[in-house]
Parts: C-alpha cells; sequence; structure tokens
C-alpha cells in the first residue's frame, strides 16, 4: 500500500480504541515519545479512506503531543465497519495488555462475529451468500466463542476461564486483587480461575486431618506463587482449622509465595505476612533475625517455614538465612524461637515445620537434626509443647540429579518434614 504524509488535523481517531485501550502514561510512555520526537513516527499509521485510524493511535498521539503537523499513513480498503473492528483488535495482538483491555477486545471481537453469524443466516436463507458476505466469510465454521478466543490470541478454555475471572472481579474485591497479579505477571490465568473457583467452596466442606500423619502431594496452584520449598496449602488449612478461630492474627514471618495470605483469606483470618525478599505486594519486607515488627505482637498463632541451610541456598535470597553459616544458622534458630515465645499472645500457638539434613553438610557432621534442635529451642524459650505432626513431601521436590547422586553416594533423600506445636500458657 502506498505511504502519503497526511496532516494530523485530518486524522480521526477511532472511538472504539479509546473504550478498549487505556490511556499511554508512565516511563515506556516517555521513551516511546522521545523516539518519535528522535526519528519521528517510522510505521506508517494505517487509516481508513475516511481518515479514520484502525492502527496507530499511539503513534498519532504522540505526534499531536510532539507538534508533529503530518504524519506517514496508509489508506487501507475494508469491506465493512465490522472488517474495520475486527482489525483494530488485530493490529494489537502484540501488544502488552491488561487483563481488562484483552476482555474489551474480546466484547468487540463477539459483537463482530455475531453481526457475521447472523448476516451468514440472513445469506444463507436468501441463497444469496456471496452477494452478501465477503469472500473471507464463506464456509467459516466453529463455535463464536473459538473465532472470539483466537482473535485475542489464547484458547477458547483459557478465554472461558479468562472470561470468568474477569465477571467475578466486578462483584468479588479478592478477584479483583488477583486480575491485578495477573497484570503484574505474578500469577497466571489458570490458577487464578483456580483460585476462585476454590475460594467459592464453603469452609464446611473441609475435610480435616485426624492423624498425626499428614501427606498432601505437590504443591497446589490455587494459593501463593511459585517460590522454593513452597508448601501445600492444605498443611496451613489444617494448622487454621486446629488451632485458630475467625478474625484471628496469623504472622507468617517467611511468607514466600503468600500461601499463608492466601488461605488465611478464605479461612477469614487476619494475616501479617513478611519476607526479606517479598515477592507480592502483600508481603512486607522484614528480616526476622531482627526480631518481630511491633503490630504483630499478640499474635494468636506464628507460622514459621524457614528457608533450606546450605541445601537450595542459591533458590533464596543471599540476605536470608539460608547463606548463613552452620553456627550462624543455628543461632538464627535459637532467636526465632525466643523472639516467636515472647511476641505470641498467652494462649496463643507457634507452628514450625522443617526436616532434617542429610547432605551439604559441614566436615564430619553425617546428619542433623533440625526438628530435634528447635524442639529444644522453643522448649528453652518457655514455649509447650501440643503436637508433633509428620508431613510426608511427594518424591517431585527432589530432581533427577539429586536422585542419581543418592544412588551413586549411596545416600538417602528425606522425604518428610516435622511440625512441631508449641503454646504459651504463662
Amino acid at each position: 500500500m502506498p505511504i502519503e504524509l497526511i496532516s494530523t488535523h485530518l486524522l480521526k481517531p477511532h472511538p472504539k480504541n479509546e473504550e478498549i485501550y487505556e490511556s499511554p502514561t508512565g516511563e515506556a510512555w516517555s521513551a516511546f515519545l522521545a523516539s518519535v520526537k528522535s526519528s519521528g513516527v517510522l510505521e506508517p499509521i494505517v487509516i481508513t479512506d475516511d481518515w479514520r485510524i484502525v492502527s496507530g493511535h499511539r503513534r498519532y498521539l504522540a505526534a499531536k503531543e510532539l507538534g508533529l503537523v503530518h504524519v506517514p499513513c496508509t489508506v487501507r480498503q475494508f469491506t465493512d465497519e465490522d472488517d474495520i473492528l475486527h482489525s483494530l483488535v488485530e493490529y494489537n495482538r502484540y501488544r502488552v495488555k491488561t487483563v481488562r483491555e484483552t476482555m474489551r477486545e474480546a466484547t468487540v471481537i463477539q459483537e463482530v462475529e455475531e453481526h457475521r453469524a447472523k448476516a451468514r443466516q440472513v445469506a444463507a436463507s436468501w441463497g444469496t451468500v456471496k452477494e452478501i458476505l465477503p469472500e473471507q466469510e464463506l464456509g467459516r465454521k466453529g463455535q463464536t466463542r473459538d473465532k472470539v478466543a483466537a482473535a485475542i490470541g489464547m484458547s477458547g478454555r483459557t478465554y472461558d476461564k479468562l472470561r470468568y475471572i474477569t465477571d467475578q472481579a466486578k462483584t468479588n474485591d479478592k478477584a479483583r486483587e488477583l486480575v491485578d497479579r495477573i497484570d503484574k505477571g505474578e500469577s497466571s490465568i489458570d490458577s487464578v480461575f483456580k483460585s476462585i473457583k476454590f475460594g467459592e467452596r464453603p469452609i464446611t466442606e473441609f475435610n480435616p486431618k485426624v492423624y498425626t500423619y499428614w501427606f498432601f502431594g505437590a504443591p497446589d496452584p490455587k494459593y501463593g506463587q511459585m517460590h522454593p520449598g513452597q508448601l501445600h496449602p492444605g498443611i496451613i488449612e489444617n494448622t487454621l482449622h486446629l488451632f485458630t478461630n475467625e478474625d484471628d492474627l496469623i504472622v507468617d514471618p517467611f511468607s514466600g509465595g503468600g500461601i499463608t495470605i492466601d488461605v488465611c483469606k478464605h479461612w477469614n483470618r487476619r494475616c501479617l505476612a513478611y519476607d526479606i525478599d517479598p515477592r507480592r505486594d502483600d508481603i512486607k519486607k522484614h528480616d526476622i533475625s531482627t526480631g518481630y515488627p511491633l503490630e504483630a505482637e499478640g499474635a494468636d498463632l506464628i507460622f514459621l517455614d524457614p528457608p533450606y541451610w546450605n541445601q537450595i541456598a542459591e533458590d533464596y535470597s543471599k540476605e536470608g538465612a539460608s547463606g548463613f553459616t552452620f553456627s550462624g544458622f543455628v543461632d538464627f534458630l535459637r532467636n526465632v524461637a525466643t523472639d516467636s515465645m515472647k511476641t505470641i499472645k498467652v494462649g496463643g500457638h507457634v507452628v514450625f515445620i522443617i526436616m532434617a539434613q542429610y547432605y551439604r553438610l559441614p566436615p564430619g557432621v553425617p546428619m542433623v537434626d533440625w526438628p530435634y534442635i528447635w524442639y529444644r529451642f522453643f522448649l528453652e524459650a518457655g514455649g509447650t509443647p501440643i503436637y508433633r505432626i509428620h508431613n510426608a513431601w511427594p518424591t517431585s521436590i527432589w530432581q533427577a540429579f539429586h536422585v542419581s547422586k543418592a544412588k551413586e553416594d549411596g545416600k538417602l533423600l528425606p522425604l518428610m518434614g516435622d511440625m512441631c506445636v508449641f503454646q504459651k500458657r504463662t
């Protein structure tokens, strides 16, 4: 298509573009303006024969803001208004968009496909399909949903999930928060969909554990983000069920991927979440080796799932306890036990989960029983032991090279984490 220089005063933004896409702002927009100021509009703006913009609204806005009198354009012929709308969305296929923008695109494409389907029905009844529909519309099959999904670059099933999520976000505060997490790249559409669906499950359907041996399998995507040493949410659920009540304050100083936060929301518990390397906005940055923040005092339950010492230290923050020396990590556990018993309210509980270590230890040390060591520190800090619960991990926590190395060295890989529960009696 030939390129023409056309006055910016003649160009007309398509009204649907403003309905679908949010106005450009921030650092990315400033960088784009600087690029246009330096190099001009490099890619022609696509317009209709009556000068309506179909592709290039941001280039047009930049030109107007910078005072450019003319911009390069190409005039494209469209078959009808539906073709224009479909093209407007298609030209933005690879643009970085929010969930809400994507769903507004879907709404436009849905309307286009419904118009086309109705036109095909009318044409078929008259026997004049070729006279009424564009050539490319002949013989098109498939559900409207699949066409809409393809137009916005996803499968039909993923589109159904996204549509459900955004529908829920209209009236559900948690769903709105989860939509924001998708936009930030913190959660996938699938994990948010599962989280919302799971959140609809009444707590009365919860099936509590009744023995001191728990097994839940691999981590569940309905809660939290992927994180080293991620726990199954069932551990948190059962802990809340056994040792807390609604509106109790739960404190988690090793929040990681935020599983405790998400479970507490579902169970109507308040939660203060901290981590030395926060992965989410609702986790506050705090180094627990300095003690607990004042706001945590009087907590009903403290849940402790510390990083593994020197086992997968490469996956944790360099500032964290996993990188301490051996003696430094021992002192760290002692201090956390002391601070936890001081912070918890009388009658409250502290729950820790940790497993023994059999490799990457100091020379001459074949095994360290971290559950026993921390148990002893909590006794010294005045805690009263209530339960010791055995949590079996799935074999998937170990990678293939771990298994190969264990076979080669004649070693056993641990699959059991001990969860100890202490209460503050006085």
